[in-house]
């Protein structure tokens, strides 16, 4: 009869055993979702894409927004949102064309009440709870976001993506307001650190299921690869490291070097990007009383001295400096100077 009973122990080692092999085939089903190089190129593409968002969030606030280091994750949905202690914002769109699926940015309370007081003229500040007005003029603000994002997706790939009109809300996890968009499912998240000068760092949220995230990486991957796969995956994933080390200013030993880009050809698709470049020729701050009153003939003071150089922005970072000249009947800038890697790296 011994024979024919298992002890305690070896129940509860059997019981050990069937969870610990469950867990570890959850986990593994988890990370099978994305490849590495998946997400690698859902990366790259953010830091693109994000980049143009934080353009034109720039332009909406009269501050300088970075957005970068984006970091991809899959998660399962009902846990993402369960973590949420404070009420956030969330701008939904569905791709129309050139893509399938949805696509959500999410800011957090704070955030979007320091972006409305700064559209509206303020200092940044944000107190109390967050008004009907305040809300619109930050969903103003998302929707420009995530257009710019889908327009750099464009040019990113050659291709047209549209995008259905933006869907906005407040939920308020606070008062266990529930916002699943995709039924519970597994979702691919990519976190930003956005920083708008000394008020906000904080972390944004892009948010999509994965077969959209799968789809927007291999149309990265088939450009870089002509429809091939990466291999080896060890040499990829250094070539995208060590190009990430030139473009900041270093070679592959830590040493310093002007901007020594690879000659890889895997980089040609960011030689094709097209950039966005501006010269800036000056700046000022005015309340909104004033800005109301300004009519034909009304001279606005900037802070630049009439012989001081312009600023060269590319992609809303400042690059170079420069002279006004006229190129036949249009108005150019004559490069005086170059920022270093350093330096460029400092504005960023």
């Amino acid at each position: 009869m011994d024979n024919q009973f298992l002890s305690q122990e070896e129940i509860d080692a059997l019981l050990k055993g069937t969870v610990g092999e469950s867990q570890e085939s959850e986990s593994q089903g988890s990370a099978e979702v994305l490849t590495a190089e998946e997400k690698d190129a859902l990366g790259e593409v953010g830091n693109i894409s994000m980049g143009s968002a934080a353009t034109s969030l720039s332009q909406l606030v009269g501050r300088k927004v970075t957005i970068t280091s984006p970091r991809v994750e899959v998660s399962n949905e009902k846990e993402f949102f369960a973590n949420f202690l404070e009420p956030y914002m969330v701008i939904e769109v569905e791709f129309t064309e050139g893509l399938t699926g949805k696509n959500i940015l999410i800011i957090k309370e704070h955030e979007v009440g320091v972006i409305a007081n700064l559209m509206m003229g303020g200092d940044g500040t944000q107190t109390g709870e967050i008004t009907e007005l305040e809300q619109s003029a930050a969903r103003e603000a998302m929707n420009q976001m995530i257009a710019s994002s889908a327009t750099a997706l464009s040019e990113i790939f050659k291709r047209k993506i549209n995008i259905s009109p933006p869907k906005s809300q407040m939920v308020n996890s606070r008062e266990r307001d529930i916002y699943e968009p995709f039924g519970g499912k597994e979702i691919v998240v990519i976190y930003f650190k956005m920083q708008i000068e000394d008020l906000i760092d904080t972390e944004i949220m892009q948010i999509m299921e994965p077969a959209t995230a799968k789809e927007v990486a291999k149309m990265l991957l088939d450009k870089l690869y002509g429809g091939m796969e990466p291999e080896p995956t060890v040499e990829y994933r250094e070539s995208v490291k060590e190009s990430k080390e030139r473009v900041e200013g270093k070679d592959k030993h830590g040493n310093e070097e002007y901007l020594n880009l690879p000659s890889d050809e895997k980089l040609e698709l960011i030689l094709d990007i097209p950039l966005k470049v501006e010269v800036v020729l000056g700046r000022t701050r005015r309340p909104i009383k004033e800005i109301l009153s300004l009519g034909p003939g009304a001279i606005i003071d900037l802070d630049r001295l009439l012989d001081e150089d312009v600023e060269v922005l590319v992609n809303g970072t400042l690059v170079a400096r420069g002279e006004i000249v006229v190129v036949g009947e249009n108005f150019g800038v004559r490069i005086n100077q170059i920022l270093s890697p350093r330096e460029r790296l400092s504005k960023i």
